[in-house]
């Protein structure tokens, strides 16, 4: 490095290398330990959390992961989601290695989130303890101080809570896991190259690929790293650029061969609200707007949220200050970096390897399924942590002369003014760190909590209806209360709806909760608005309808949806039994006695039908069909109360 080196080269490496150098050697390993700990212990909390928000589709609705360990060779010639049962969610995405390890797990320990945070946990600590080994690796040559301070600022920021806490955010784990791993071996066998470790550091970056698009970064961080950090000449580091752009193209080719088949859907505007500006320059204000943002949260990380979907972001233009401020700052330090780099700046470093890795998901050359996110910040991270390292280091002044500790309270001491900052930004991580990954316990705390942080997002409001809706109303035995927990869902879905009028999902739930309230009218109305935005009859909508329309006394409009069903869906025993419903309600028992054999003609065990069928019977008072149906009933539920009682009743009616 040049003299403009921020770090200047202190004469530790004749320490390092003399007879004190294995004392050198247990003070990094010491150092590199207490940032393995530090992250388990961090994040310890959450071993014992539920599954939370996409964890869903990836593991609990997901049934080729279910398949377990048999499901693997699907997972890896398929794209994403395809396990999932409802197809139209499926998106051009290929990350096998993460439901790869879910899968594993599932085998392990089936629909077990223990295990799934377990692993996100212990992988974040090797993740930080193998940051901090190469960061030493890479600053071999200056004290312990800089990779130390470093990891550990990395280790404790509270942006990372999202990727740990969620499991489903496994493949960014992987992702920067494997690109780490990557650098490792090529710095590895600069000076003795060895074709088995280049074919293993292609294989780690391959995986880092496999896990999380994003992986690509590497392609040039990894030649960057080599150029700034090591002795490597031109024609070694070409000859590692080949090996990486052969990896990416055999990776690309996998990926492209996997995902032809799946349709590229239109992007959802409920994720993405840059997909509807009214522009180009708008969408790219908006943008830049929200890579300010990042740059916001990275140093100041309050309040965190899991979600900025519409219409938490709005699209802006370049009449916003905010925007114009965001170009200005990221082409002037791009510009800075370029030309740095040259003179291997550690500086001009940080600043590419954040703007290498924040590329991908920034939303300037190519939208994403996300508009922003948290979780796109934890390999973007690094590189502010080290400007934050190179600031703090510059501000403090260590005497770096006077770097030869023996032990780590003489490390400490020796720094004592850096260390003092350090960890008074450290322990603020630190606290809000852990009082972030307590919201992360279950899908009602998160939920709960980020709502009120997210005021606008029309998703955050939908998800918290959903666990008011499916979670606390059904644990809650308090009529009055439950009442009241059915009230406020209707009052988040109102809401979603108020900044989304056509969520499909909100409409239908809210029906859902006005039917619960028994609040016929308005179910019914949500119910048609939600029927007229699906391209085809919804057997659950339409059965819905047909009740509601029967306990309201509408009885043709309630057939009528009974026979739609029926036609559209002849194989589904819902429209038959509907429509034998409303027979028996108004008391046509013989019309309703073919549509209870139908559904029986589809499912023989459906003890409603039986049950119906013998009750019709009964009506007609044909008691001898009606004890054949009830006895088959009770075939299929002797213990019945109900049954009893009917077969009692058709007994003795029959003797009278």
């Amino acid at each position: 490095m040049n003299k403009k080196q921020i770090i200047p080269k202190p004469e530790l490496t004749k320490f390092a290398l003399s007879g004190d150098g294995k004392v050198y050697e247990r003070l990094k390993t010491t150092l590199g330990i207490i940032i393995a700990i530090t992250a388990f212990l961090l994040y310890a909390q959450s071993i014992f959390y539920d599954y939370n928000l996409d964890d869903s589709i990836v593991i609990q609705a997901n049934k080729v992961v279910q398949q377990g360990v048999a499901g693997i060779p699907i997972l890896i010639k398929t794209d994403r989601l395809f396990g999932l049962e409802e197809q139209a969610l499926r998106t051009p995405e290929y990350r096998p290695a993460s439901l790869v390890m879910f899968a594993i797990e599932w085998q392990l320990s089936p629909n077990n989130p223990l295990i799934g945070h377990l692993m996100n946990v212990l992988l974040y600590a090797l993740t930080c303890w193998l940051l901090y080994q190469l960061l030493c690796k890479l600053f071999r040559h200056n004290t312990l101080l800089f990779p130390f301070v470093c990891a550990l600022l990395y280790t404790l920021h509270p942006i990372h809570t999202e990727v740990v806490d969620n499991i489903k955010s496994r493949d960014e784990l992987l992702c920067f896991l494997f690109g780490i791993i990557a650098v490792h071996l090529f710095l590895k066998e600069m000076n003795k190259p060895n074709v088995f470790i280049y074919l293993f550091a292609a294989v780690c970056y391959f995986i880092s690929l496999a896990s999380k698009e994003t992986g690509i970064s590497f392609l040039i961080i990894i030649p960057m790293v080599l150029f700034v950090f090591s002795k490597a000449d031109a024609r070694r580091i070409l000859s590692v650029s080949l090996i990486l752009v052969i990896t990416t193209t055999m990776f690309l080719f996998i990926r492209y061969e996997v995902l032809e088949s799946v349709p590229i859907t239109n992007f959802n505007l409920n994720n993405n609200s840059l997909s509807i500006a009214p522009d180009f320059i708008s969408r790219e204000a908006t943008a830049f707007y929200v890579l300010l943002r990042y740059v916001m949260l990275l140093i100041f990380p309050h309040p965190l949220c899991y979600d900025y979907s519409f219409n938490q972001i709005q699209n802006v233009n370049f009449g916003n200050p905010f925007a114009l401020v965001s170009i200005l700052v990221y082409i002037c330090v791009g510009v800075y970096a370029a030309f740095k780099i040259r003179q291997r700046e550690v500086a001009a470093f940080a600043i590419l390897f954040y703007l290498l890795t924040i590329i991908p998901i920034a939303n300037v050359f190519l939208l994403i399924g996300s508009s922003m996110s948290e979780r796109f910040l934890y390999m973007p991270s690094l590189g502010y942590c080290m400007l934050l390292t190179l600031l703090l280091m510059k501000l403090t002044k260590p005497k770096m002369e006077l770097q030869n500790a023996r032990t780590i309270r003489e490390f400490i001491a020796q720094n004592s003014i850096l260390f003092t900052v350090v960890f008074i930004i450290g322990g603020l991580y630190s606290m809000k760190t852990i009082t972030r990954n307590s919201d992360w316990k279950n899908s009602i705390s998160l939920n709960g909590h980020d709502v009120e942080i997210s005021t606008n997002s029309a998703r955050t409001h939908f998800l918290w209806g959903i666990s008011l809706l499916t979670e606390m109303v059904p644990k809650e035995q308090n009529i009055s209360l439950k009442k009241d927990l059915l009230n406020h869902a209707v009052k988040e879905f109102k809401t979603t709806l108020s900044i989304f009028p056509n969520y499909t999902e909100a409409h239908l739930n809210l029906a859902d909760a006005f039917m619960k309230l028994k609040n016929y009218s308005e179910a019914i109305k949500e119910f048609e608005i939600t029927r007229k935005m699906q391209p085809k009859p919804n057997p659950v909508i339409i059965t819905n309808l047909a009740y509601m329309y029967s306990e309201t006394g509408q009885f043709e409009e309630a057939i009528g949806l009974a026979d739609e069903l029926i036609r559209e869906h002849p194989e589904l025993e819902e429209g038959y039994g509907d429509k034998g419903a409303v027979y028996f309600k108004i008391g046509d028992y013989e019309a309703a006695i073919p549509c209870f054999k139908k559904v029986l003609e589809l499912h023989p065990n459906r003890l409603l039908a039986h049950k119906m069928l013998g009750k019709s019977y009964l009506a007609l008072k044909d008691y001898e069909k009606a004890l054949e149906a009830f006895g088959r009933a009770e075939s299929l539920a002797p213990r019945d109360a109900e049954i009893q009682d009917l077969l009692e009743m058709a007994h003795r009616k029959g003797e009278e």
